[in-house]
């Protein structure tokens, strides 16, 4: 690349942009080079800081090319969680001379970037914190422990904010004439995780839907205070797959891959159910037992049939006042065949439900 002129003494000299190639890890990078050029003999000159800063341009391209966390990231990650580079070297399983390099630019092998990159999930730091506790001094556990909760409560506030924000409506129609609750919604959604098997995301939508009606039907008043939408397979929540990512992320349920779906499966601890009153309980069993052993596509086409749906048009929201005449042999027959006899004449929903 350098060129020398004998009778040139390269007093005058400017930096040039240049393509250059560099073989990195096997692998040919291209990149825009910065050279030192003489103006008087046109000689390229050997410059050691451009030449630092061109193979770390090289190494930068290489790692976006093979989807490698870039140094700044790695310094990011650790700075986020007040991490030493000691202690991200132990949770990564390497050394803290390790860590040193890669933040200083050296490319790091596929095993560290995997491990760092699950690591921008807090979640994944908290489990191998447990599992590599006794390699930590206490103070270094106390400090990184309390990031940890401190980064999940930030984390849990947004998710909340950001939900409540797409839920701030006033009580309406709409809503069964109650303000979005968050608390009702995610001990309703534990609820039905606990006790369903095979729960997919289009049952769980219609189970919600389900609830709400027929606590409404009984109380005048939903469970969550969430608006549902007329959709072509049925009723589902407004915004219900932000609903369901935030159930996600706060961690009340979790999603597991399976053959025909993600299925729904219980994370948070039961206690959170303590946010709901009896009289809710029992609707959400009664919603429960009554299509525990119906497939989606079953709790679907029920749902076609109910009046709330079936007067609204797709896109436009479900008015849950409609949904006050129920079909007898949908939900108000849930009640029927908990008390395992025939409708009652002249009995009201109410009396119905006093013999629970």
């Amino acid at each position: 690349m350098l060129e020398n002129c004998k009778d040139c003494s390269h007093i005058r000299t400017v930096i040039i942009d240049k393509q250059e190639t560099y073989n990195v890890k096997g692998t040919d990078i291209t990149i825009t080079a910065r050279v030192k050029k003489c103006e008087i003999c046109n000689a390229e000159l050997f410059d050691m800081n451009l030449d630092t800063e061109n193979l770390k341009t090289a190494y930068r391209e290489y790692k976006k090319n093979h989807h490698l966390m870039q140094s700044e990231e790695i310094v990011a990650l650790r700075k986020k969680f007040h991490l030493t580079q000691s202690m991200l070297a132990l949770l990564v399983g390497c050394t803290q001379a390790t860590i040193a390099r890669y933040e200083k630019g050296s490319i790091q092998s596929e095993t560290h970037n995997t491990a760092l990159t699950l690591f921008k999930n807090p979640d994944n730091i908290r489990e191998a914190l447990e599992m590599k506790k006794a390699e930590f001094n206490p103070s270094e556990y106390r400090v990184l422990s309390e990031c940890l909760a401190a980064e999940k409560s930030t984390l849990d506030s947004k998710s909340i904010n950001l939900l409540e924000s797409s839920y701030s409506y006033s009580p309406n129609v709409y809503s069964g004439f109650k303000k979005f609750d968050i608390e009702k919604l995610k001990a309703v959604v534990l609820f039905f995780a606990l006790n369903q098997i095979d729960l997919y995301k289009t049952k769980l939508m219609k189970l919600l839907w389900y609830a709400d009606m027929l606590f409404f039907k009984n109380n005048v008043t939903s469970i969550t205070g969430m608006k549902y939408i007329h959709q072509k397979y049925g009723p589902v929540p407004y915004k219900y797959s932000l609903c369901l990512s935030i159930m996600e992320d706060l961690g009340v349920i979790e999603l597991q891959d399976q053959e025909y779906g993600d299925v729904i499966l219980p994370k948070s601890d039961k206690s959170l159910l303590d946010k709901l009153s009896a009289s809710e309980l029992e609707v959400l069993k009664l919603v429960s037992n009554r299509f525990l052993c119906a497939k989606a596509k079953d709790i679907s086409e029920q749902s076609h049939k109910e009046r709330g749906y079936q007067k609204t048009e797709l896109s436009l929201v479900v008015i849950v006042r409609q949904t006050s005449l129920l079909r007898t042999n949908a939900v108000f027959q849930m009640v029927l065949e908990s008390l395992h006899c025939q409708p009652l004449q002249g009995k009201s929903t109410e009396q119905v439900m006093q013999r629970l």
